[in-house]
């Protein structure tokens, strides 16, 4: 009997071990809800998180505390219409930003704000080009927050040249090496918090695809390429850098099938080791039925002909200490005309399907989740938050109350109306696969707005904005 009490407690002490501490704060107005939506989170302070949003005549730092109420608002007028990357040192605010309000030039501009609300705008680098010049632009941040990468390239139409500069920024806004060099096509820009920049581009020759990865750190800058056989990727982006290993993920047309490539056939990774500058690892995952069918919200048990899908396109790339993850869904968009003859427009998002890979890009597991939510005017409401804990990928979304309470995908699920009243779930992955539901709040009139990664989660019902904090 007492060995049996024992074992109890013992189960008692893992389950409580395995529960998340949910701290909700109250409702606030305070707070703009419309700028709140495309808000960036860029750090914490004592005084709560700092996020950066596009105000009217440019830009604003806005403090937020637990219970969503303003601890600093501080406007930046500026002419400058892109944010390339946004950071914090200490409670200095940092935001490189390019205008492009001249004909002939392109500024990048570097703004530092203090917790006082004393803004300082320096020009970064001045990019002179014609009218009929293409002037483009990348920035990046790295994962602590340390660093800010930048690339920036002028095609010069006429002379068919171009220029690129490849620079990395101190959080504080102080320039640590810039290069100019040939750069190879890319596509996007990764920094790590030891100062090297990536960058990523793919060439489609038929079937071959030729993967071109640029890299520069303080000493030097060089370009690579890598060849691999296989059907044009929808898409390629860096999911993660681990050491020497870059980790890129990403959707693959399909094949055999008319207008293939409108459907995406399933999805790809790849693993490429800077040190050594050579291929580490290609793998292309073909969907499955169940994965078809929980994007097109059909039963499990349903065999489909064609194992293809349609508007199926990334949510989110997902860093993981043993490799990195890639999440889908189907995301379109409907329009109608009403009896006015106006356009109705109505958003819908079917399905999540979830694979992780290690750093040599082999398939570790694959999850699906049943999604079917729709929302009409727009989409600010459609979201799904995807953050680690440890090395526990946690996904955080507003979910129909119609669906089971522990983790379940048999059955197709209800559509959700989102700003109806809804579940708001937390599901856990484990490195080897293992899911695990939770609901945080049932019949919520809330619906999830964002979720950092400090596991801050913002939801809002109608203008009235809410934060959450999860803990283990």
């Amino acid at each position: 009997m007492k060995r049996l009490t024992i074992i109890a407690l013992l189960l008692a002490t893992a389950v409580a071990d395995a529960q998340f501490i949910i701290d909700k704060g109250t409702e606030s107005r305070h707070i703009d809800d419309d700028r709140m939506v495309d808000a960036k989170f860029i750090g914490r302070t004592e005084e709560g998180m700092i996020w950066v949003s596009q105000a009217r005549n440019g830009w604003q730092v806005v403090g937020a505390d637990h219970q969503m109420e303003p601890t600093r608002t501080q406007g930046l007028k500026t002419n400058a219409e892109e944010l390339l990357a946004a950071t914090m040192s200490g409670d200095t605010v940092t935001l490189v930003l390019a205008d492009c309000s001249h004909r002939q030039r392109t500024d990048l501009l570097i703004a530092r704000c203090t917790p006082l609300g004393e803004w300082k705008v320096d020009t970064l680098q001045t990019l002179a080009h014609g009218k009929k010049d293409n002037c483009l632009l990348w920035g990046a941040v790295s994962p602590s927050g340390n660093r800010i990468g930048l690339c920036s390239i002028v095609e010069y139409t006429e002379s068919k040249q171009y220029s690129a500069f490849i620079t990395l920024l101190t959080a504080d806004g102080m320039k640590e090496f810039r290069h100019e060099y040939p750069l190879g096509t890319m596509d996007q820009l990764r920094v790590t918090d030891d100062g090297r920049i990536v960058t990523i581009g793919t060439e489609q020759d038929g079937m071959t695809l030729h993967v071109i990865v640029n890299y520069a750190d303080r000493s030097h800058a060089e370009t690579n390429e890598a060849l691999v056989t296989c059907e044009p990727p929808r898409e390629l982006q860096i999911a993660n850098i681990i050491g020497s290993r870059m980790i890129a993920m990403g959707t693959i047309s399909g094949s055999g099938f008319r207008g293939a490539e409108e459907f995406c056939g399933g999805t790809v990774a790849l693993a490429y080791d800077l040190a050594e500058a050579r291929l580490a690892g290609f793998t292309i995952r073909p969907f499955h039925n169940e994965d078809i069918n929980i994007l097109y919200n059909k039963p499990t048990k349903k065999v489909q002909r064609d194992l293809l899908c349609e508007h199926a396109t990334p949510l989110d790339f997902i860093p993981l200490p043993y490799g990195a993850a890639m999440a889908i869904g189907r995301n379109f968009e409907k329009i109608s005309l009403a009896d006015n003859g106006t356009e109705e427009h109505s958003f819908s998002r079917v399905g999540l399907h979830i694979m992780a890979v290690d750093t040599a890009a082999n398939v570790l597991w694959t999850r699906n989740l049943r999604r079917n939510d729709w929302q009409k005017g727009n989409p600010d409401l459609l979201n799904v938050g995807f953050a680690t804990m440890g090395d526990t990928l946690c996904i955080v979304k507003s979910e129909s109350r119609k669906l089971p309470a522990a983790y379940e995908i048999g059955k197709e699920a209800k559509m959700l109306k989102m700003g109806d009243k809804s579940n708001i779930v937390l599901y856990t992955i484990a490195p080897g696969g293992e899911v695990h539901k939770d609901i945080l709040e049932a019949k919520s009139k809330h619906s999830v707005l964002h979720l950092t990664k400090q596991f801050d989660i913002i939801t809002v019902h109608g203008s009235r904005l809410r934060h959450i904090k999860l803990s283990r």
